[in-house]
């Protein structure tokens, strides 16, 4: 079992806590997400998904309420889209979709998001 407080290389990040004490969005490998986010006084899990025909700017969601170590456990997945689905969108509310970072610096659901 993969240590959790860890978090695969391939995100160019070296612990778990790196990203979530970041409070910032972070890119991911994955064929239906682009980037990610945990913003912990909210416990909100941010995800950007890749454009697509409904979408084609992309889109946000945030879900409320995620535990900070199912965040972490998200990052390290195999596969962030089939975690995401079975762990995440049946389990938490979320909101969205939102306008996907139109800006550096926005707004969403009250966080200001870096």
């Amino acid at each position: 079992m993969p240590d959790p407080t860890r978090i695969d290389r391939r995100h160019g990040i070296h612990k778990a806590t790196d990203w979530i004490e970041r409070g910032q969005w972070v890119g991911v490998k994955s064929s239906n997400v682009s980037a990610m986010m945990y913003f912990a006084p909210t416990s909100r899990l941010y995800v950007e998904f890749l454009p697509s025909k409904k979408f084609p700017q992309g889109s946000v969601y945030f879900y409320k309420e995620v535990p900070v170590e199912l965040a972490i456990l998200i990052f390290n997945a195999e596969s962030i889209g089939k975690f995401l689905h079975a762990r995440i969108k049946k389990s938490y509310s979320y909101e969205g979709p939102f306008s996907a970072r139109a800006a550096p610096d926005r707004q969403v659901g009250g966080d200001v998001l870096v």
